[in-house]
């Protein structure tokens, strides 16, 4: 007899079944998976499953999804597991500026605290009345079906708000009464090159932040002179910045952040280095065309940057840093590793050659 999971799934309230909701089954210690949805009464059957641990999650239309979790499967014989769903709950609020007038076109988002990977944030935009609400939150069922905690943040037009832990409970409406905005602050970054002074034109910066589980960022790209404004960022808090130039090294810094106030700063960048070559094949001496290669940092950590052999075997790979060594693999057309470079050492604005035989 095949092991499986069987079970019905109803409405918790109303105690009707719930048909056409999918059902999936995940274990990972005996890496198997399985998935099933529900006839009309409610029903539904996974099989055959190897003998592990399992989550199973039920995702049905227009409700919140449940979930059982250690559920124990063996060798044969079917174990019932079944599942109760409930309706969508809802987050509402007023923003309001610090003089106490309606905040109109503020983004408010919430997220799942420790979601799931099935979880999702929701949004909504507030009114001219400074009204949002945000329908259709996931309020997850479990053993006491008692809500899902949700972190929320508020912002735009100048202001924000990192918002703190509130519980959404099955069809009901969590109000956040309320909610006194704070003016936003912003950073102000220039790019400069390290070597020649000038402005690196065309950089995309992203800022980064979080509190209460939510990440708060921002972006943008850099201009003729080097400037970017990161605006509408939470105050009291530590940005991670971050970019990419063209021709650069990496920008990987932190910078504080004040309410209502502008954080500037002036960062300069190394030009970047390049590491090229040619791939050859041993035996006969032609080139190996169509072969990958991949750079990485030490164990494979840090920026990664791949390129593919021509028609003459040759290969470039771009803007690396050149702090710390290079590691690279190489592979064949088909995909199959071949072998490594170790220790290849990057300097700022030149180019390291290699010639790989194989």
């Amino acid at each position: 007899m095949a092991a499986g999971i069987s079970g019905t799934v109803r409405e918790l309230v109303s105690r009707a079944p719930v048909w056409g909701a999918a059902v999936y089954a995940d274990s990972f210690d005996a890496n198997s998976t399985g998935d099933s949805s529900t006839d009309t009464q409610g029903c539904y059957l996974i099989e055959p499953l190897e003998s592990g641990t399992y989550d199973v999650v039920v995702v049905p239309d227009s409700m919140s999804r449940a979930r059982a979790t250690g559920v124990s499967v063996g060798q044969d014989g079917i174990v019932r597991v079944d599942l109760d769903v409930v309706a969508l709950g809802a987050l509402s609020g007023i923003a309001l500026s610090r003089s106490g007038r309606p905040a109109a076109g503020i983004e408010v988002v919430a997220e799942q605290v420790d979601a799931p990977n099935w979880g999702e944030g929701r949004s909504a935009r507030t009114g001219p009345s400074g009204v949002f609400a945000i329908s259709g939150i996931e309020a997850w069922c479990d053993q006491s079906c008692s809500g899902t905690d949700y972190d929320w943040i508020a912002w735009g037009c100048g202001m924000t708000w990192s918002g703190r832990s509130v519980r959404v409970r099955p069809d009901e409406v969590a109000d956040l009464g309320n909610v006194v905005m704070d003016p936003a602050g912003q950073i102000s970054l220039r790019l400069l090159d390290n070597v020649t002074g000038d402005p690196i034109p065309d950089a995309e910066v992203y800022a980064y932040g979080g509190d209460n589980y939510i990440l708060d960022s921002a972006s943008g790209t850099t201009d003729a002179d080097g400037w970017v404004q990161l605006r509408d960022l939470s105050g009291d808090m530590t940005y991670g910045v971050v970019a990419q130039p063209s021709g650069h090294c990496l920008l990987d810094t932190a910078l504080a952040v004040r309410p209502g106030a502008t954080t500037t700063a002036t960062v300069r960048l190394d030009p970047s280095g390049d590491i090229g070559g040619t791939v050859m094949y041993s035996a006969d001496q032609l080139p190996a065309v169509g072969w990958w290669v991949c750079a990485t940092t030490w164990m494979g950590a840090g920026p990664i940057r791949t390129g593919q052999t021509d028609a003459t075997g040759k290969f470039l790979l771009q803007d690396l840093n050149p702090s710390g060594t290079w590691r690279l693999e190489f592979y064949d057309a088909c995909g199959d590793y071949s072998q490594a470079l170790e220790n290849i050492v990057v300097e700022s604005g030149r180019q390291t050659d290699v010639t790989l035989y194989v």
